[in-house]
C-alpha cells in the first residue's frame, strides 16, 4: 500500500503548491495513519491555508519552519494558525 500511495503522489505531480496536492498527499498519508504505518503527520514549509487545508483532512501534529531573528514573519500567520 505504502507503494502504492508514493506512487500516486508522483504521478499526480509534486506541485505543493497546488492545493489539490495538498489535499491529495495529506489523504494518502492518512491510509497510512488508518494502516497503523504511520502514527501523526506533520508538515514543513508550509503556508497557513495549507495547514488548514491539509488540517481539514486530517489532524495536522507538528509544523516545521524555520524561526528566527531574520524570519519572523511566520509570527503573524502560522503562529496563529497553529494555536
Amino acid at each position: 500500500m505504502l507503494e502504492k500511495i508514493t506512487k500516486q503522489i508522483l504521478e499526480d505531480g509534486a506541485d505543493d503548491c497546488n492545493p489539490k496536492m495538498v489535499f491529495l498527499q495529506v489523504g494518502a498519508m492518512k491510509k497510512l495513519v488508518e494502516e497503523g504505518k504511520v502514527k501523526h503527520l506533520g508538515l514543513s514549509e508550509a503556508s497557513a491555508s495549507d495547514i488548514k487545508r491539509a488540517h481539514a483532512v486530517h489532524p495536522i501534529t507538528a509544523v516545521q519552519m524555520e524561526w528566527s531573528l531574520w524570519t519572523r514573519d511566520l509570527e503573524e500567520d502560522i503562529i496563529p494558525t497553529c494555536r
